[in-house]
């Protein structure tokens, strides 16, 4: 992407400390105009916009570098079009303005994204590789539904050690068949007697454990009775 000027500015700003706020992508089909490289570098604004897309993903992918991902669904486009032009927008920390931090016009290589409504449904991944050098304060607006997961990111998932590292683990390897498992605030399952629980339900009151042990039979004695009924 080749930054114009008020582009440079920005990133000047953000590698001094200040925020860099990424809000926005847009697609154009540059009503057919192919500027040059010193044109694009002093562009304010896109030569004609068909589309706006929201940001869907924005990661820093090192090399001093940031990719930030958009989704265009053609569901949404009301006429079709080239995408000739790209651009990122972002928020001038001094200013609160919206300007264009990043343009790139393919020419006569963009692709045709066609309108919704008709026999065509296309859904387009669009990620732009951005310098953001040593700035730290980078974020965007990300829209989370427009949030899909590719296939390399579902198998990195399913095939992780710890693949839902919200959920409660088990603290330690199960060796005992006469315990539950339970969260004690840590995030972790440890053991629990069934002494100990039923403490816990009467509240700490363990005077009526023994009525409760009279009145329960463990699943292997009924077995066991079954059988013993049926020889």
């Amino acid at each position: 992407m080749i930054d114009e000027q008020r582009g440079f500015d920005l990133l000047s700003k953000a590698l001094a400390g200040k925020q860099l706020h990424f809000t926005r992508m847009a697609l154009g089909d540059a009503n057919g105009l192919m500027p040059t490289e010193d044109e694009q570098y002093e562009m304010t604004g896109m030569i004609h916009q068909c589309f706006e897309a929201k940001i869907s993903d924005m990661r820093f992918t090192g090399g001093g570098t940031a990719t930030v991902t958009c989704i265009v669904q053609n569901a949404k486009v009301e006429h079709g079009f080239r995408i000739a032009e790209v651009g990122l927008f972002a928020l001038d920390p001094d200013t609160d303005e919206e300007i264009l931090h990043c343009y790139r016009n393919s020419g006569v290589a963009s692709s045709y994204m066609p309108g919704g409504g008709g026999a065509v449904c296309r859904n387009v991944t669009l990620s732009i590789v951005i310098v953001v050098d040593k700035a730290t304060n980078v974020t965007a607006v990300i829209d989370a539904s427009l949030l899909y997961v590719s296939q390399a990111e579902f198998l990195q998932h399913v095939n992780s050690d710890n693949p839902h590292p919200n959920l409660p683990n088990v603290a330690e390897a199960v060796t005992f068949a006469d315990t539950i498992r339970v969260d004690v605030g840590d995030n972790k399952l440890h053991p629990m007697s069934f002494v100990n629980l039923q403490r816990l339900i009467l509240n700490g009151d363990a005077s009526a454990v023994p009525k409760i042990n009279s009145r329960l039979v463990p699943w292997w004695s009924s077995q066991t009775i079954w059988r013993t009924r049926t020889t």
